[in-house]
């Protein structure tokens, strides 16, 4: 550092100690958006875990896992596996001819240890019913062996011992917060086993938030295998990763993990545009950091006039006065950037510690510092103040030397050019960022950030000339009004920064907001509902389900529980150990009137259009439903008309697109080839077939004995009830009893007046049995607009922060004036009305332009967002949400709120002093 440079520093250090106020203003400045964004990046950073952070979780110590891959030839000589990168799921091929070991397949932790070099620890999970009270709790029980060090990661002792035997447990944090006990005993319910007394011996922790903790148990019934941990001293490579698949294993390797680099990667990567996006936020951070602390240094720079001129009038040159503001933005950048960044990591572990203690059930990652992003926002920060100093640096280098001295403030005129130039610059960065985002275009992030700088400075260099123009239209005002309004047109560098402080913070609130809530109106134009809002649905094996309805009937006086049905007397799904052709079923067929019975398993078509519509072997899965026309009405949003249709004993068929796309999706003709043909929408009459008969997979079938006609109504089926209802045919259960056809369960409705409340919810799942799903449609949710809701308050918030600021300074600057109106009888709440309308012209004009600058970003960003291309169905275009009621309120209410708030605090007897002559 040259000695001029010392020199200045010491100068502005000692400045900046006598002037305390002054420099805890200009810090909170440029802290504040700092301290906002390390809040977020720690919370983010301790909320999110990444596959290295999950690895403890997932392998203990050990070196790697290994799964028995669920896709192997029941015949046992073909069960290698070929997978694409270092993920234990993936998995690109099956079938292939795999290794033995000693003559049979690897699945046992002996011969799985012995072909990877190593031991193998199991890890068992279950899924099972804890017994408290009334109570049946849903848990999920986590076997591992504490007391070995291989496992340690997998769960953390907490308090008590750890689990010695089988009937020991430890319960989780998540199992507490769920309603188990954390001391004496329970019953535990496990499917396929008999009821266990379970022993609590201590407390612990998950990082995958599971309920309960105890040994692994391999051959207990209800307990699975998850995986083996792999103890060996050497680190699995890729070529380890692809010689134990071909016994069958996949494979997850921690050095793998530790050095991505040495395994192939099946990730497609980050979506370019999603890049863009990303960088246009951090160019609008940077920009934003640096706007908001330019009111304080521009407006610093014209108080230390006379200092300046001191120091000029002692041989400063032009080149030391610019350093010597320099110097005081580098400091105080440097250190605000530090305390902010040092408080913002703190709030952001105390927030995730928080939550973490607060809703335990979910899996977060560990509690951790980024700090390599927080020492990027450090740089950011101090970056920022010296931008936000250079104006205040240009402008001092120009410093009149007896001006400075006397005190006097020179006007500036607005250069005719800039205001053409800046237009231009914003025009040119709007279709810069405009083009990267919503076209693959390479370097976008380069283009972004030119762009984005473009578009507000852009902006920022216009500002004073539109300052000149709203003061020359100020005529029609009232006096406090005319008086700041011209104020700021004859102050206008120091109002300019201002102005793009609080234009700056609302083009970021407004493109943000644009952005997540057309993201959040097209998730919520795409959802599709199971049920109507309120109502509960169960779903497992016919069996299941029948147990499931008989333990909750009677629950409540109003609950109903409705079925929905398919022709079979098969009492169970199959299952390898009764595979479907053990299984004997009643067949039943739907297909158009004119066309013959199949005869054939898979049905030969005579002739096009003859296609199965609906069947349980013959077509397509559970495709024909039967359900009472009262339920349908309800579960499908049927009409009048089409439920006394199906009342009458008619037949209801479900037209929609074969892609099975919800309504609002746009294609081709040909894309959207319909369900049912055009022959039964003509004929309105459908054949059904059926005949007991023992099916098999493969081979002859023989012709369905028995059939009949009957009336059919093709209805939209692509509505939000029905999109993915599973069926094409419904039938009342008028025609079942009629036919005698043997009825089964596959989906159980629970349904009253008002909706399902959560307590009823809790009571119907605690008399769910284990193997059922109960789920309760709630209609679509996301917190992500509460997310929104409390950026829009935060940037607000920072807008009334800057406004106050911005007035306080120039109320400071403006002492001098003040006093001389107070000396020729100006009224005594003069100051305060001019405090006033100087904050809501900064506060207007800054909201309409930043507002105005916003959608272009914002609205770029709905493409990358709100378009799905790999969609063939989908819309197009992007959806555009403009969210007026979230914004209105900042972009109004703020300049208002602040114009009061300055108001309140500005004192309404100034000190008069004595002027200096000019």
């Amino acid at each position: 550092m040259s000695g001029t440079w010392r020199v200045m520093m010491r100068l502005a250090r000692r400045d900046l100690a006598k002037n305390p106020g002054r420099a805890t203003l200009t810090m909170s400045s440029v802290a504040l958006p700092v301290l906002v964004l390390a809040t977020m990046a720690t919370l983010l950073a301790s909320l999110s875990i990444s596959d290295l952070e999950a690895a403890p979780a997932q392998m203990g110590q050990g070196a790697a896992t290994a799964k028995v891959a669920s896709a192997i030839d029941t015949s046992g000589d073909k069960f290698g596996i070929k997978q694409r990168d270092n993920n234990a799921e993936n998995v690109s091929e099956s079938g292939l001819s795999g290794k033995l070991w000693n003559g049979k397949r690897p699945t046992d932790a002996e011969s799985i240890g012995a072909v990877a070099r190593g031991t193998a620890h199991p890890v068992t999970i279950a899924s099972s019913r804890a017994v408290v009270g009334e109570r049946r709790i849903r848990s999920l029980v986590l076997g591992v062996d504490l007391r070995k060090p291989v496992y340690a990661g997998t769960a953390t002792l907490t308090s008590g011992r750890l689990p010695a035997a089988p009937d020991e447990v430890l319960v989780t944090r998540a199992g507490a917060a769920v309603g188990i006990p954390e001391k004496g005993s329970f019953t535990l319910h496990v499917e396929g086993a008999p009821d266990r007394i379970m022993k609590v011996v201590g407390t612990a922790t998950t990082p995958e938030a599971q309920d309960l903790v105890a040994l692994p148990q391999t051959s207990a019934p209800g307990f699975v295998v998850e995986r083996y941990l792999i103890d060996r001293t050497q680190p699995v490579t890729w070529d380890e990763v692809q010689r134990l698949n071909e016994y069958g294993l996949q494979v997850q390797s921690r050095y793998l993990l530790e050095h991505p680099e040495l395994a192939p990667s099946d990730s497609a990567g980050v979506d370019r545009q999603m890049e863009a996006v990303i960088m246009l936020l951090l160019t609008g951070v940077v920009l934003l950091t640096a706007l908001i602390a330019g009111p304080a240094f521009t407006t610093s720079g014209a108080r230390q006039r006379r200092v300046l001129g001191q120091l000029a009038s002692n041989g400063a040159t032009h080149s030391m006065l610019r350093r010597y503001v320099i110097a005081q933005a580098l400091l105080l950048g440097v250190f605000a950037s530090a305390l902010a960044v040092a408080l913002g990591a703190a709030a952001g572990l105390a927030i995730a510690y928080v939550g973490m203690r607060v809703a335990p059930q979910h899996t977060y990652g560990p509690l951790e510092v980024p700090w390599m992003q927080l020492f990027g926002l450090l740089v950011i920060g101090a970056v920022s103040a010296l931008i936000a100093a250079l104006v205040p640096a240009v402008s001092a280098a120009r410093v009149d030397v007896l001006s400075a001295l006397r005190g006097q403030v020179s006007r500036h005129r607005a250069r005719a050019g800039w205001p053409i130039v800046g237009l231009l610059a914003s025009i040119a960065g709007g279709l810069l960022l405009w083009n990267t985002i919503t076209g693959p275009l390479a370097g976008g992030e380069v283009k972004v950030a030119l762009g984005g700088g473009l578009l507000f400075g852009g902006a920022v260099m216009a500002l004073p000339w539109l300052l000149a123009q709203i003061a020359r239209a100020a005529g029609a005002l009232p006096i406090a009004g005319r008086m700041a309004t011209r104020d700021i047109g004859r102050q206008r560098s120091r109002a300019s920064s201002g102005v793009a402080a609080v234009m700056a913070a609302t083009a970021l609130m407004t493109a943000l907001a644009v952005a997540g809530t057309s993201d959040l109106a097209q998730a919520r134009r795409d959802y599709i509902p199971q049920a109507p809002v309120g109502e509960g649905m169960g779903s497992g094996s016919p069996t299941q389900l029948a147990k499931f309805a008989t333990a909750v009937r009677g629950l409540e006086p109003s609950l109903r529980v409705s079925s929905v049905n398919s022709v079979t007397e098969a009492r169970d799904w199959p299952t390898p150990e009764a595979p479907p052709s053990t299984i004997p079923q009643t067949e039943l067929v739907a297909l158009p009137a004119q066309c013959p019975v199949p005869t054939s398993v898979p049905p030969q078509q005579p002739k096009a259009g003859c296609e199965v519509l609906g069947g349980q072997l013959l077509g397509s899965g559970n495709s024909i439903s039967v359900i009472d026309p009262v339920d349908a009405a309800r579960i499908l949003g049927l009409s009048g008309a089409d439920q006394t249709w199906l009342a009458a004993g008619n037949a209801l068929a479900l037209q929609q697109p074969s892609f099975g796309y919800p309504q609002g999706y746009a294609g081709t003709a040909a894309q959207q080839t319909k369900v049912i043909p055009e022959s039964v929408e003509k004929s309105g009459q459908l054949k059904l077939a059926w005949d007991k008969i023992s099916p098999t997979l493969q081979g002859p079938g023989r012709t369905l004995a028995h059939s009949t006609t009957v009336k059919v109504r093709v209805i939209d089926g692509t509505t939000s009830l029905r999109a993915f209802f599973g069926s094409v045919i419904i039938l009342p259960t008028s025609m079942a009893t009629e036919h005698q056809w043997p009825l089964s369960i596959i989906q159980l409705r629970f349904s009253k007046p008002g909706g399902l409340s959560k307590d009823a919810e809790q009571r119907i799942s605690d008399r769910a049995p284990d193997a059922i799903g109960f789920d309760v449609e709630r209609g679509y949710s996301d917190r992500s607009i509460a997310v929104i809701r409390i950026m829009i308050a935060s940037f607000a918030l920072i807008v009334l922060i800057v406004t106050l600021i911005g007035t306080a300074l120039a109320q400071a600057e403006s002492r001098a004036d003040q006093a001389t109106l107070a000396s020729i009888g100006a009224p005594r709440s003069i100051r305060r009305r001019i405090a006033g309308g100087y904050a809501l012209v900064i506060g207007f004009v800054g909201s309409a332009i930043g507002f105005v600058v916003g959608l272009v970003p914002g609205i770029a960003a709905t493409w990358p967002l709100t378009m799905e291309r790999w969609n063939p169905l989908a819309a197009k275009r992007p959806l555009i949400n403009i969210p007026w009621e979230l914004l209105a309120p900042a972009l109004i209410g703020v300049p208002v709120v602040a114009a009061l708030a300055a108001m309140l605090v500005t004192r309404s007897n100034p000190s008069i002093t004595r002027r200096q002559a000019g």
